[in-house]
């Protein structure tokens, strides 16, 4: 996986609409190549690109890319908050 890969917050505003309830802030993950295995919080979620409700808890959450033939990235990412990865 690139070792360019920077985590960094990306505010997402949306506006709630009358009658909707707000939509969770979203996660975006991303690696050059693409098809990296990403783990979050220690746990298998899917491959790059990924884009996922950031439902976990506020603070920082580990996040990890693996490819085969790449080294693994590590990393955290603020939890509740809109970020791309």
């Amino acid at each position: 996986v690139a070792a360019a890969l920077m985590a960094q917050a990306a505010p997402v505003p949306k506006p709630a609409l009358p009658g909707r309830r707000a939509s969770s802030p979203m996660l975006f993950i991303d690696s050059e190549p693409s098809g990296a295995q990403v783990k979050l919080a220690g746990r298998p979620a899917g491959t790059t690109p990924l884009a996922i409700d950031n439902t976990f808890p506020e603070g920082p959450v580990p996040v990890e890319l693996s490819r085969k033939g790449y080294r693994i990235w590590t990393g955290t990412f603020a939890g509740g908050e809109a970020t791309r990865v």
